[in-house]
């Protein structure tokens, strides 16, 4: 499943939310946006740990570190071609995207400066 529905909850955010609140003492929507924003990255490292294990994954995530050797390719640019080596594929979804980006970036004109046209041409009075 590459959509993610493996990460999905059915349980309704209302829930969850009801449970945060009753177990930190929260009265009020101030206080609890208040909460939200004072605990956002701890609530986030906590809910990519509970995903991780039950999903029973290793939940690298804890040493910042990545799982193997193997990091992402970093291309050049737009007009990168190469294929790297292992893993590498093509795909229905990236081939259409990756082509209207390159005609996209093609799309920018070029700026065309009048003291450096002047010194082009002998004679030319602007």
């Amino acid at each position: 499943m590459k959509d993610g529905r493996n990460f999905a909850s059915w349980q309704p955010d209302a829930v969850v939310n009801n449970r945060i609140q009753a177990k930190e003492g929260i009265q009020t929507n101030w206080g609890y946006r208040q909460y939200l924003q004072q605990h956002g990255i701890q609530i986030m490292n906590y809910n990519t740990m509970e995903s991780c294990y039950t999903l029973g994954l290793d939940p690298h995530t804890k040493t910042d570190r990545t799982p193997s050797d193997n990091v992402p390719y970093k291309f050049n640019g737009i007009f990168d071609t190469s294929k790297p080596g292992f893993g590498y594929c093509n795909s229905d979804l990236k081939n259409p995207y990756m082509s209207r980006e390159q005609l996209n970036s093609r799309l920018v004109a070029p700026s065309i400066h009048p003291e450096s046209y002047k010194n082009m041409v002998p004679g030319l009075k602007m």
